[in-house]
């Protein structure tokens, strides 16, 4: 496992044994995993490249599986919360304010969750990354149940929240940067699913444990099973680094084996050929930066945290993708979809008892995972434009709803409905494609910075609303704090309609063209 995480003293920044194996090794590495396809001007991606393919869709497949295992343990942690902090506030007798506190410190150790998890990721490679990731999640978890103090909780919801952040960059990027274009959007969009399912079986693990003996401890303890079982299965040789990650650390001949192995040798020529094209032309941007020529050790260099700021100030298309990037993520979380996670329940017991509040909340983690099966097929048919817009409007309209659905307090069935109508709209375009967007729009070199940077711009007002929430909803009540998060939402839709574009349909090479036209015509 050490050996595995340490960089070759040889090989150059970030590299470990794993990805600078021999070509032997890399031919077995490589014979597990699937690559992104290929990238021509009029290229077109379909069935004859399918057949060139052969089983690699399938192994495709199986990796995405794999991986939203993890996402499954994040969604589980947003889900078990929602019932779980009922419970701790009675058996710690906690205040308002502080089960606030309890749950915005989730999303603001996400923050710092996905620089560190970005950073893995261009440093040591995503596969190390990932294996981080699951250590997190497996140990935060278990750490929560055998808390003895509110302190002590708070810290392993810390340990949690990093693991969640550094997921939600890791797993879309590495999920985007392996599978063939024209499976990308579903198999990313997967990680929406495992949060979904986590979020379901969160929330069946309230309604099934309440009443048990620590029944809080046992709902979060659950949480570690899953990541502890992902990281078990990653340091099998069948999962291999990320051939772009390879192929931008100046390991060309491994990420040529791979892609060849799986999209065949025409898809894998011209996916290359514009690789290197894009990576010429980063060379050749930072010696006009530096005042310099560029060396062979720049083609191991991923963008930095100044350099990316650096980029997005000089660089006008870049800070178009950059802008439209944060506008989806900010969108994702700004909607309110914070407070259905963890409040749905607190709020629903105005109007009925606890134990039907909590059968609501499981109600709503099924209407998740079906109309998650909406996006996903109207993703590739509709576009993410389209998808995000429609899904913004119809949850500005769903929260209007709740606004006045709490003008009656003895009506126990139109605020259920409206939380209910609120997550359709969000799971078939904000919640899933979302992650998908992310994963497309940046180029290779700036992709982890990229997804760090707008993921965390949207957990700040993830936290606002956590800490907020509550506090508006003893003060001036739900039918004026779901109106405000009404005017807010009208907000968001007009945001996503001037600076969102349309990246399906294409690799992510051509993905990074296309937004600088966009950002061109936009100027």
């Amino acid at each position: 496992f050490w050996l595995k995480l340490q960089r070759h003293p040889d090989e150059g920044p970030g590299l470990h044994p794993q990805c600078s194996a021999s070509p032997a090794r890399t031919s077995v590495r490589a014979s597990a995993m699937p690559t992104p396809t290929s990238y021509g001007a009029t290229w077109s991606i379909g069935q004859e490249a399918a057949e060139k393919r052969g089983d690699g869709g399938a192994r495709a497949a199986l990796l995405a599986c794999l991986l939203m295992a993890v996402v499954v343990s994040e969604g589980y942690d947003f889900g078990v919360l929602n019932g779980a902090m009922v419970l701790i506030k009675e058996d710690f007798g906690i205040t308002t304010l502080e089960v606030s506190l309890l749950a915005a410190v989730t999303p603001l150790a996400i923050i710092p969750g996905t620089m560190i998890g970005s950073h893995l990721a261009d440093w040591l490679g995503r596969w190390c990354a990932l294996l981080m990731n699951c250590v997190l999640l497996a140990v935060g978890p278990l750490g929560m149940a055998m808390s003895s103090t509110l302190s002590a909780l708070v810290m392993f919801r810390i340990v949690v929240g990093v693991g969640i952040g550094a997921g939600l960059v890791v797993v879309n990027m590495y999920l985007a940067e392996i599978t063939p274009a024209e499976l990308r959007g579903r198999f990313t969009m997967m990680e929406d699913g495992g949060v979904n399912i986590g979020i379901l079986l969160g929330y069946i693990a309230n309604s099934s444990l309440m009443g048990s003996k620590d029944d809080w401890r046992w709902m979060l303890g659950f949480g570690t099973v899953l990541p502890s079982l992902v990281a078990v299965l990653l340091l099998l040789p069948q999962v291999p680094e990320s051939p772009r990650w390879l192929f931008m650390a100046g390991f060309e001949a491994e990420a040529e084996a791979t892609l060849v192995r799986f999209v065949g040798e025409d898809e894998a020529r011209l996916s290359l050929a514009l690789m290197r094209e894009q990576r010429q032309q980063v060379l050749e941007s930072r010696s006009e930066a530096s005042g310099g020529s560029p060396t062979p050790e720049d083609s191991r260099i991923f963008g930095g945290w100044l350099s990316t700021v650096a980029e997005a100030v000089r660089n006008p298309q870049f800070a178009r993708t950059l802008l439209a990037g944060v506008t989806v993520s900010v969108a994702q979380l700004a909607c309110g979809m914070p407070i259905v996670l963890y409040f749905s329940s607190t709020v629903l017991k105005q109007t009925m008892s606890t134990r039907d509040a909590f059968r609501v909340t499981m109600l709503i983690g099924f209407v998740k995972l079906l109309f998650l099966g909406v996006a996903l097929l109207l993703l590739e048919r509709a576009g993410r434009r389209a998808l995000l817009l429609s899904s913004c409007i119809a949850v500005t309209l769903a929260t209007f709803w709740l606004a006045m659905s709490f003008h009656n307090p003895d009506d126990i069935f139109t605020p259920a409905l409206g939380f209910l109508v609120f997550t359709a709209a969000h799971s078939f375009g904000l919640g899933p494609v979302t992650y998908v967007y992310l994963a497309e729009v940046f180029p290779t070199e700036w992709r982890s910075k990229g997804m760090a940077l707008t993921l965390s711009s949207s957990r700040i007002f993830a936290i606002v609303q956590l800490i907020g929430f509550p506090v508006m909803l003893e003060e001036v009540g739900a039918t004026e704090t779901f109106a405000l998060q009404a005017a807010i939402n009208a907000v968001l839709v007009g945001t996503i309609w001037a600076f969102v574009h349309e990246t399906g349909g294409h690799t992510l090479e051509r993905v990074s063209a296309d937004c600088a036209m966009f950002a061109t015509m936009g100027a």
